[in-house]
C-alpha cells in the first residue's frame, strides 16, 4: 500500500486504496464515494438501519461523509471569500517553490508553469469547493479541495491535493527493508561486502524493474538501501531502468534517491570508487560497463553486486562469449568472485548473486589492455532494452514483457528464458521493420505479446502468493483451487 502525508505536517491525506489520477503532474485527483458507517462497519448508501436488528435500549454510535475524509480523519476548515483563498495559495505556492528549488531544483520551472493554470482554474471554482486539513488542523501545511463530479449519472466526491505538497510512504517497500535488515541473509552478505566498501563514493543500480508490481524488484531495492544505511553512506542511490513507469520515479525521488534519464546501456565510467549493483541484469549491460572502464586503474574503482561472472562463463561456450561477453570472459581472471550465500527466505530474489572486485595485482595479469573495442551484440541476441527501443507502444510492451520474463528467471530456467527472449525480441524486431507492410499482423502480435505478460505476471504473483503465505501443514493455493474446481492461470485445460 502507498499512503500520501503532507510534507510540511506528516498528515496521512490519503492512499492508494482509492483510484488516484494525476493531472498535469501537479494535482492528485482522489475518487471517493460516500459511506454511512455503524459502530465501525461501513454501510453502503440506500440501507436501512433502522430494518438492522440491534439490542433494545441501545443507540448505535453512526457517521455518514466522504469515504476518503473519515478513512484519513481529515478536518473541514473554510475560507472566507476568494481573496482569502488566493492569498493562501500564493503563500503556500511559495514554500513549494522553495521546497523544491531545494530537493528537486529540476523540476521548478515545470511545477511554475503548471500550477498557474492550475491555480487558476480553482480560483474559478471556488464556489463549489469544500476545504479540508488533515488530522493535526495545521492550516500552514496542504489544505486540500473536494468537489462533486457527474460521472455516469452519480455525483462523485474527487478530493484534490498538490503533487508537490505529499511524500509518498509505500509502506510494502517499508516491510521490505524490514525482512532484509532482520535476516541472517543480510547480516551475512553485509560481513561479506564491507571490507571492500571503504571509499565508495557512488551507488548505481542498475536493471531493477518494476517493484511496485514485482516482489523481486522491491526486495532488491530494499536490499541495497539497507546496505548503504548499514554501511553509513551519505550517498544517494542513483537508479535507472527503462521499464520504470512514472509512479515508480516519483516514489524513488519521494525517496531520497535519483533517477538517471539516459539510456546508456550500461556504459557507466566510474571516476571514482562505486558499488554498481544489477541485479539478474544481462550479461550485456555488465559486458558494457567493464568495456567502459578497461583500464587498470578505471577497473579498481568497479565494484559489482551482479550474476556470477563463473556462471556466465561456465554456463556459454568460448566462442559465444567472445562475441557478447568478451569483457567478462577476460574480467574473470582480473576480479576476485565471493558468492553471496542464498539463504534468504524467496530463494528466486538474489540467486547467483556475487560480489566481484579487482584481485591485487591484477596491474601485472597478461591480459590484453590495449584491446579496448567497443562491443556490438547482434539483434537476435540483444537481451537489454537498447536505446532505439524506447518510445513506441509496441515496445513499451516489450519492455515489460523482458521485464516479466527477467522477474520469473531462475538457474534451472535460464535456459527457458534466453530461448523466449531470443524469440519474442526476434518476433519484435520483424514486425518492427515492416511497419507498414503489416499492420494489422503487427498489432495482433502486440495483443499477444500483451496477453502473454499479463499471463507471466499472474503466473509470478501466484508463486509470491504461494510462497508468502503457504506455512507448514497449510494447503497450497493449486490444492485449494483444486478443491474448489478453480482454474490457475497455467491450467493446461
Amino acid at each position: 500500500m502507498k499512503i500520501w502525508k503532507d510534507v510540511f505536517t506528516g498528515d496521512e491525506m490519503f492512499s492508494d486504496t482509492y483510484k488516484v489520477k494525476l493531472v498535469d503532474d501537479v494535482m492528485y485527483e482522489v475518487y471517493g464515494k460516500h459511506v454511512s458507517r455503524t459502530l465501525g462497519d461501513v454501510q453502503l448508501d440506500g440501507a436501512n438501519p433502522s430494518a438492522e436488528e440491534a439490542d433494545e435500549g441501545t443507540d448505535a454510535a453512526t457517521e455518514a461523509g466522504v469515504d476518503i475524509v473519515l478513512n484519513h480523519r481529515l478536518v473541514e476548515t473554510g475560507f472566507s471569500d476568494k481573496k482569502q483563498f488566493t492569498t493562501y495559495l500564493k503563500d503556500y505556492m511559495k514554500k513549494l517553490v522553495a521546497r523544491l528549488e531545494e530537493k528537486s531544483p529540476d523540476e521548478v520551472e515545470v511545477f511554475k508553469t503548471n500550477i498557474n493554470k492550475v491555480m487558476k482554474d480553482l480560483l474559478g471554482r471556488f464556489k463549489d469547493l469544500q476545504f479540508f486539513t488533515g488530522e493535526s488542523m495545521d492550516c500552514e501545511g496542504l489544505i486540500a479541495m473536494l468537489e462533486y463530479r457527474d460521472i455516469d449519472g452519480d455525483s462523485v466526491p474527487i478530493l484534490l491535493c498538490f503533487k508537490h505538497g505529499l511524500e509518498e510512504e509505500n509502506t510494502q517497500l517499508q516491510t521490505a527493508e524490514s525482512d532484509i535488515s532482520q535476516s541472517e541473509f543480510f547480516r551475512e552478505c553485509f560481513e561479506t561486502i564491507q571490507p571492500v566498501l571503504n571509499g565508495v563514493a557512488d551507488i548505481i543500480c542498475l536493471g531493477l524493474g518494476n517493484f511496485h508490481e514485482c516482489v523481486t524488484a522491491r526486495y532488491q531495492l530494499a536490499f541495497i538501501r539497507c546496505l548503504r544505511k548499514q554501511a553509513n553512506f551519505d550517498v544517494k542511490v542513483r537508479l535507472f531502468d527503462p521499464v520504470f513507469n512514472r509512479a515508480e520515479v516519483d516514489t524513488l525521488r519521494t525517496l531520497g534517491e535519483i533517477v538517471l534519464h539516459e539510456n546508456l546501456e550500461g556504459k557507466y565510467s566510474a571516476e571514482r570508487k562505486t558499488l554498481f549493483f544489477l541485479p539478474h541484469c544481462p550479461k550485456q549491460i555488465v559486458n558494457n560497463l567493464l568495456w567502459k572502464n578497461w583500464d587498470v586503474h578505471r577497473l579498481a574503482n568497479v565494484i559489482l553486486l551482479c550474476n556470477s561472472f563463473g556462471t556466465v562463463v561456465n554456463n556459454n561456450p568460448d566462442r559465444l562469449l567472445r562475441h557478447n561477453a568478451g569483457y567478462i570472459l577476460r574480467a574473470v581472471e582480473l576480479y576476485r568472485e565471493v558468492p553471496l550465500r542464498n539463504s534468504f527466505r524467496f530463494a528466486d530474489i538474489f540467486n547467483d548473486t556475487a560480489l566481484h572486485y579487482l584481485r591485487d595485482g591484477a596491474v601485472n595479469s597478461p591480459i590484453d589492455w590495449d584491446c579496448t573495442e567497443e562491443p556490438s551484440y547482434e539483434q537476435d541476441e540483444l537481451e537489454l532494452i537498447s536505446k532505439e527501443v524506447l518510445s513506441t507502444s509496441s515496445s513499451r510492451t516489450l519492455k515489460h514483457l523482458l521485464s516479466e520474463l527477467r522477474a520469473i528467471r531462475s538457474g534451472e530456467g535460464a535456459g527457458a528464458y534466453s530461448l523466449a527472449t531470443k524469440y519474442i525480441t526476434e518476433q519484435y524486431r520483424r514486425f518492427e521493420t515492416t511497419e507498414q507492410q503489416h499492420c494489422r499482423a503487427k498489432e495482433e502480435l502486440q495483443f499477444t505479446a500483451e496477453t502473454y505478460r499479463c499471463y507471466l505476471e499472474s503466473l509470478r504473483k501466484l508463486k509470491e502468493l504461494n510462497e508468502s503465505y503457504r506455512g507448514k501443514g497449510e494447503r497450497s493455493i493449486r490444492d485449494t483451487a483444486d478443491m474448489v474446481g478453480f482454474k490457475l492461470p497455467h491450467d493446461p485445460k
